[in-house]
């Protein structure tokens, strides 16, 4: 699962390696862009093929933008454990 930052979520490549079946769990602010994704919020779990999904926040602690302004404020993303 990725968010919607361009380095980490490319909705063309999602597609031409998608096959019958492929499975993708996106963020909401992902989902308009790609057909058919399972969605989570932070907080949210499910299983799918047996693999258990948990949508946790993900921030940076030491990468910033500016000072005080991170890449990745904290509960604006999120990652998959």
């Amino acid at each position: 699962m990725a968010h919607e930052h361009g380095d980490h979520f490319d909705p063309d490549m999602i597609k031409n390696i998608s096959k019958s079946g492929t499975k993708v769990v996106l963020t909401p602010l992902c989902a308009p862009k790609v057909k058919g994704g399972i969605v989570l919020k932070n907080g949210e779990e499910t299983t799918v093929d047996g693999i258990r999904i948990e949508a946790v926040p993900a921030y940076n602690l030491v990468h910033m933008r500016s000072p005080g302004m991170p890449y990745h404020p904290k509960g604006s993303g999120m990652a998959t454990s």
